[in-house]
Formats: C-alpha cells, structure tokens, sequence
C-alpha cells in the first residue's frame, strides 16, 4: 500500500498499485482469500528479492571486515591507535609485522611483502619498499612499514569495490525493468477496463472480479523467484552472482574471465621449475663450492635429477628459518630429501631474499639485487633463466652458494587437480 501511495504521489503507475486496488476490491466483494492470495503472492516475491541481496551484502560486510579495528599512527613523537576512519590523510601510519593495514598509503619508510591477495588475487605477496603503495586490508607479512595515508574510511580501494558492488545491485534486471514499463500500459487498461464494465453492465462484483482477476500475481513472483533460484543454484556451486541482470545476460557470455587464484589454482605456491646451472657442485671460476650431499653423476629418482635436487637442498637449507610464503614453499618441495639442518646464521634482506651460513658454506636465495650485495656473480645463463620463469608468470629466484650462483627456481600458484583444461 505504501508503495502503491508514493508511486500516486509521484504520477507513475506500477504493478504495487494495481495490486492493492485488486486486493480491495476482492475484500469489497468478499472473496477474502483470494485477496489474501494476491497480498502473500507480491509479499513473498518481495522477500525473495530481499533475500538475495541481502546474501550479497553479507559477502560485501565480510570484505570490510578485513580492514583491522584499529591503526597505529605517529603523533607528537608517539605512537597512538585510533580507528581507521580517525587516521587524517598525510598522517604517517605504522604498520607492524604480521598485522594488517588499515588505511590505503605509500610507504615511506622500510621493506616488506604484503599479501595483497584480497585486493589482488595474487597468491605471491608483493614486495613493498619506499614509494610503494599499499591497501586497506592486505596483510603485512614481512618487517615494519612506515605509511603515508592517502585513503581512509570510504575513500580506500577496498571501500570503493565494496562501493561499486552496492550499486550494482540496486541495477534490476532487464526482466524487471519491462515489468516496470508493462506496468505503465496494463495498470490503467485493468483500471479502466473494469470501469468500463461496471458502467456498462452497472455490476460492481464483475467489475472488481474483473479487477481481482487481472491482477498479476504470477507476473510479479516470477521474476524474483526466477533469480533466487539461479542466484542460490549457482552459489551451491561456490559461484556468487551479484544480481538479476548479471544472472539473465549470463547466456550471452562468448568469453569467461575466472579470478585464479582459489577457483583454478590452489591458491599456495609451490616449487614448479628447478634449474641447475652446474652439472656437478665443484667449481665455478675461482670460487671453490661446498661438496654436494648428493651423488651428480647420475639422475636422481624422482622428480628432479641429483644436480636439481642440489640447488634445491641449498636453498632450503638458507629458507629453513624464514616463515615467508616462498621459504614454505621451498621447504614443502625439499620434503623428500630428507631432514633438512638448521643453518648456523640467518638473515632476511626484506623484500630481497635470504641469506645464510651453514657448516661454513654462505648461501643466499633471492634477487639479482641480494646477489649483487652478496658479492655473487649473476651470469648470463642465470639472468635468460630468470627472464623465462617470469615470462611464464612464476616467481624466479637464484640460488648463490660461496659466491657462485648455482641454480634458479620458479615458484608459482598451481592448477587445481580438479580444475577442467582451459
């Protein structure tokens, strides 16, 4: 009824009005339940459409509570926590290790990977050092970040997406806006056509069955209840559909986009390339190489040969005390090479890699940046190697042991096993 008054106030005619003038008149005539039937018809339609928007706000909220309760910020020589909303634009934000950044900025002061993944979809955190930009939500997982706020509150990327989705939802579908415009033309030709029968027959019960009868009833439930059951098939199959209109043009789709990290991929990285850049751990120019802990003159069973089981033992042995997703992933690949020691000394370059001492042997793993401070010589064969992993769109990093380079692996998010071929 309210509906039906304000689309009266506002001159346009819609489908509510037609239904509760029908809902009168079968009152008028005593068919109560048939006016019933009419009432619970438009009532439930109008839940089922509530319902699934209200699904999808439930996901929206979840993505804002990514963002933490509270921000560290630098004020009058101290740290102070305020709520993100509080955090003024300019104002320098810190962000500790393992915690999440609550505002959007640039970083300016130190180095760290951030799991960008909510914003992103990469499984692989990005590297951030000076001048880098950082989001609301993502997750700092390496050493502290000094940040200069430049979004906060709704002015943040994550608020924004969430922003944008809201107002896809309130789009109704192509369905919905024609019986929006039927409505204009059948309202007032039901309306008048019933008039026209009570003047010519002078009966008010024909009228107003006339009116009950032309009610649409089925019109109205259908289309909501059309997009909750393709809305609610398709998210028991882990799809989510923001609304109607996106459901009905989906049949004109010719190409699909997947987000892939989580639905094609199994969103942890692993060891997908070894690349061992000597036969045998001897010599490289000058700088003699520790004794391998694996034969090399001969393949090795498995996956990878003894010399690629080589790199690969001593970039888990300088990986052993990280807890960065990379190391993790390294040290899964070396499981079965057996216990791997721990080294005598370790030292995380943020943002650059990892260096360590193990029975004497120096070794690092990281970028050509690290090798360069570590002294080692990055060769040509190195650098193509490098060149390759990232064209494929892996992570590439080199292994050095006692000055020499030694291998590069390739690190990458990998197909599910029940992920159709694309």
């Amino acid at each position: 009824a309210a509906r039906a008054w304000n689309s009266l106030r506002s001159r346009h005619v819609s489908i509510e009005l037609l239904v509760t003038i029908a809902t009168a008149g079968a009152l008028v005539i005593g068919e109560v339940w048939e006016a019933a039937a009419v009432t619970f018809l438009f009532l439930f339609g109008a839940y089922l459409e509530a319902r699934t928007l209200n699904r999808t706000r439930q996901v929206l909220q979840s993505l804002l509570d990514l963002v933490p309760a509270t921000a560290i910020v630098w004020r009058e020589d101290k740290q102070v926590e305020v709520l993100p909303h509080e955090v003024s634009f300019g104002e320098t934000v810190i962000i500790k290790p393992g915690g999440k950044v609550s505002v959007d900025g640039e970083v300016i002061d130190g180095r760290s990977a951030v799991d960008e993944s909510m914003i992103t979809g990469e499984s692989i955190p990005e590297e951030k050092a000076v001048g880098s930009p950082v989001y609301a939500g993502t997750v700092n997982q390496g050493g502290l970040l000094r940040v200069r706020a430049t979004g906060v509150g709704a002015d943040t990327t994550l608020a924004r997406i969430v922003q944008r989705v809201e107002e896809a939802q309130e789009e109704k579908a192509p369905t919905q806006r024609f019986i929006e415009k039927f409505a204009a033309y059948y309202t007032p030709f039901i309306i008048g056509l019933s008039l026209v029968v009570y003047v010519i027959v002078r009966d008010l019960d024909l009228a107003l069955t006339l009116l009950v009868i032309g009610c649409p009833g089925a019109l109205v439930i259908s289309t909501p209840i059309s997009v909750v059951a393709g809305i609610g098939r398709a998210a028991k199959n882990g799809i989510l559909i923001k609304g109607g209109e996106y459901l009905e043009n989906a049949g004109k789709i010719s190409v699909l986009a997947l987000d892939k990290t989580g639905t094609l991929t199994e969103g942890k990285p692993r060891v997908t390339d070894v690349i061992a850049l000597i036969p045998e751990p001897v010599s490289m120019g000058t700088v003699a190489l520790a004794a391998s802990p694996f034969e090399t003159t001969a393949a090795a069973p498995g996956r990878w040969s003894a010399a690629q089981m080589d790199v690969l033992y001593w970039a888990a042995v300088a990986e052993a005390g990280s807890e960065h997703p990379l190391a993790r992933s390294i040290l899964a690949e070396a499981e079965s090479l057996g216990e791997i020691p721990a080294s005598e000394h370790f030292e995380s370059f943020t943002g650059r890699g990892i260096y360590a001492v193990y029975d004497g042997n120096q070794v690092g793993v990281g970028t050509p940046a690290l090798m360069e401070e570590l002294d080692a010589d990055v060769p040509l064969e190195a650098h193509e190697a490098l060149d390759t992993l990232k064209s494929a769109g892996k992570t590439a990093v080199l292994i050095s042991l006692n000055g020499g380079i030694i291998g590069v692996l390739g690190i990458a998010d990998t197909l599910r096993a029940n992920a159709p071929e694309m």
